[in-house]
């Protein structure tokens, strides 16, 4: 075995330590610790972890979130943003709930007949009528009108205070409809009538079957239905 010179002993041993400490320091690599969990390594201070593919969120720009289009109420009457929520007025007037609506035996006068209708306050409290009825013919199952309704006849008259049971009348008015022409009044079987007492949105039905005209108009200038204002009973 030849003899190695100290220089080159020296290079082979610096060599060998260079090898062995390479060796040393790839074992390391890729272990992890057994006792600690995946969700337990927390990633380096200052980097927020985020999952692959996930979109960062951005920024609005705003921190404000947006206001409701409509300010919600807060029980009492005002709107949240202070407005006063005005209920309806109560005027006293009857209402057609508080009415019993009635239809008198006719009365024949010249191809027409005459009826009194009466508006009887069923309710626990007073309440007025001003004016006229408002009176139409319907017929069919959808109760769809018939010709036009009621025209008024005479004046409005005074407001009525009706105390509970008191009734107030008007007097309808209908025509012969065979008095005209089957042309001009296009006669039609009614089921009905429609009535809307004095200032009410909602109507009542009285079932008075007979036949109407459909035309809108009837010559002559002829009303098949006419109606006076509301007035006390005669003789009271």
């Amino acid at each position: 075995m030849p003899t190695l010179r100290p220089k080159a002993l020296v290079a082979l041993i610096g060599a060998l330590v260079l090898v062995l400490s390479a060796c040393a320091s790839t074992s390391g690599e890729g272990e992890v610790d057994p006792d600690v969990s995946v969700s337990e390594q927390s990633p380096d201070a200052g980097e927020s972890p985020t999952s692959d593919g996930a979109s960062e969120p951005t920024d609005s720009g705003s921190d404000t979130p947006s206001e409701p289009s409509t300010p919600p109420s807060d029980g009492d009457g005002e709107g949240a943003d202070g407005g006063e929520d005005v209920p309806p007025v109560d005027d006293g007037s009857c209402t057609t709930a508080d009415l019993d609506i009635a239809l008198g035996e006719p009365e024949g006068a010249m191809g027409s007949a005459y009826y009194e209708m009466s508006f009887t306050n069923t309710g626990s409290t007073d309440c007025t009528l001003t004016g006229f009825p408002r009176v139409m013919y319907v017929a069919g199952d959808d109760g769809h009108q018939v010709g036009a309704e009621a025209a008024e006849d005479g004046p409005e008259g005074d407001e009525i205070t009706l105390a509970p049971g008191d009734a107030a009348v008007s007097v309808l008015r209908t025509v012969v409809v065979y008095n005209f022409d089957e042309e001009d009044c296009q006669p039609t079987e009614v089921r009905g009538l429609r009535i809307y007492p004095p200032g009410a949105d909602k109507a009542a039905y009285i079932e008075h079957p007979g036949d109407g005209c459909a035309a809108e108009t009837l010559p002559g200038g002829m009303e098949q239905l006419t109606i006076t204002a509301v007035a006390p009973p005669s003789g009271s």
